[in-house]
């Protein structure tokens, strides 16, 4: 019993002790740091309620601002801050963010095989960077990016290489660049009644007659302009509904439409501007090209069977090439020295090989999601192909995750030999005729991008 009297009297002595310090550290904290208590939490603050000294809560605001998120082609890259390397501090697959010391001011982006660049935070955006690198290695080498009208669908060379023209799908034209300045020098614009409407979406140009067509798909009409003085000419009504790709035969006679909603080809006479007739293919027409022979009209079918249909040019007989996989196809160029196409599908990322006339597929070659325009060399040894990357799980008309590609493929090898990055969803693209300069369109960045090919 005497024992357990003289444990209680310890542990209620205890206890008084606890109370005791307690209460001294509480007076300690309140004297030292009046209404100042900040709940940290990842990179954010939590204040508790009724704090009154602005200066801090400002403070605190500039170190939360000093948070910066970057997303960059290549998406492996270093980040050094006035020459200090600066870990990540979260990430996604596609997005890094980067907490930045107080008074950070030169942000150095690094990655291997690229060119670096150089960002200052002032200059910095929304605390958001979004661009990309270089390679040091490649065939082709930047000269040039232009700002062009809203969402720029196709890009095209005049023959002479002075100009790059390029229809605005979400605009009320046609940008014109100069090469020589390096900037958009005009934006061509058929009459208001068509312009206001928008849509214009793919360019031809007829060399003997020195006029630029372009189709307007929201309409159902071409638009015509003299090359001489950029003038409009005219309008042509396809009978179709939502034109889009333009081809002409070899000795420019004869233009041929692709009309996407009501699947089917419009026949164009270039010199009457006059439709000569119209006829229906099994589903969504896109991309087409004329056989060596010129006997037959090839036909990308983007949906349905997404395959390729054959026209009899004077019987207008159909095919339909089964032996072809099912897809999207979508554009088709042909080197008629060696008697090959080369198709594009959006849906398998691969580019087909058709030889005629057998009809028979050489091969298939995978590439990269969601390849657009392909587009050969005058010397036939490379293929250019623009990949807008992966789609943004909401819709394409969203920036995707990750910045698009433009590919070469040597056609003598049949390899992939190089790439570079492009922007948000590259689209549009052309060779210049002596096979120097590479255009593309950055569809969603309203942007062209300009290259040189070195071995040129």
């Amino acid at each position: 019993m005497h024992h357990f009297f003289q444990d209680r009297k310890i542990y209620i002595k205890a206890i008084f002790i606890i109370i005791f310090i307690t209460f001294f550290i509480s007076i300690f904290l309140s004297t030292s740091f009046p209404e100042q208590t900040y709940f940290f939490k990842s990179a954010n603050c939590s204040f508790i309620p009724g704090l009154e000294n602005k200066n801090t809560l400002f403070a605190l605001d500039k170190e939360i601002s000093n948070n910066i998120e970057i997303k960059i082609a290549p998406s492996s890259f270093r980040l050094y801050v006035d020459g200090k390397y600066t870990p990540i501090y979260k990430e996604n697959r596609y997005v890094k963010e980067f907490q930045l010391p107080s008074g950070a001011n030169e942000l150095l982006i690094v990655s291997q095989g690229y060119i670096s660049k150089k960002f200052y935070k002032s200059e910095i955006r929304k605390n958001f960077i979004e661009d990309k690198l270089e390679k040091r290695d490649s065939l082709l080498k930047k000269i040039s990016e232009i700002n062009a009208g809203n969402q720029p669908k196709s890009v095209l060379f005049s023959k002479d290489g002075k100009l790059i023209f390029t229809a605005l799908l979400d605009d009320e034209g046609v940008d014109v660049i100069s090469i020589d300045e390096m900037k958009k020098i005009k934006t061509l614009t058929p009459p208001e009644k068509f312009a206001k409407k928008k849509g214009f979406v793919e360019l031809l140009i007829i060399e003997s007659l020195n006029e630029l067509w372009v189709s307007q798909m929201t309409t159902g009409y071409l638009h015509i302009f003299n090359l001489s003085d950029l003038s409009y000419a005219t309008s042509i009504s396809t009978k179709g509904i939502y034109p889009k790709v333009l081809i002409k035969s070899r000795d420019e006679s004869k233009v041929y439409v692709s009309n996407w909603l009501s699947k089917d080809i419009s026949i164009i006479d270039t010199k009457t501007k006059k439709l000569i007739e119209k006829f229906s293919v099994a589903d969504v027409p896109r991309g087409m090209a004329i056989s060596p022979d010129e006997k037959y009209l090839y036909i990308c079918l983007f949906e349905g069977k997404g395959v390729i249909q054959k026209i009899n040019l004077k019987t207008k007989e159909v095919q339909t090439l089964n032996n072809i996989p099912k897809g999207a196809k979508r554009h088709i160029v042909l080197d008629a020295e060696k008697s090959l196409f080369y198709i594009s599908d959006m849906y398998r990322a691969s580019i087909f090989l058709l030889k005629y006339p057998e009809d028979k597929i050489i091969k298939e070659i995978k590439v990269a999601p969601n390849l657009n325009t392909i587009a050969l060399s005058y010397d036939k040894k490379y293929l250019y192909i623009s990949s807008r990357g992966p789609n943004n799980p909401e819709t394409y008309l969203l920036k995707g995750p990750e910045y698009g590609k433009v590919f070469i493929l040597d056609t003598e090898s049949l390899k992939l030999v190089d790439y570079i990055w492009g922007r948000n969803q590259p689209t549009g693209l052309d060779v210049s005729v002596d096979g120097r300069i590479v255009a593309f369109s950055d569809f969603l960045d309203n942007n062209i991008e300009i290259y040189q090919n070195i071995k040129y």
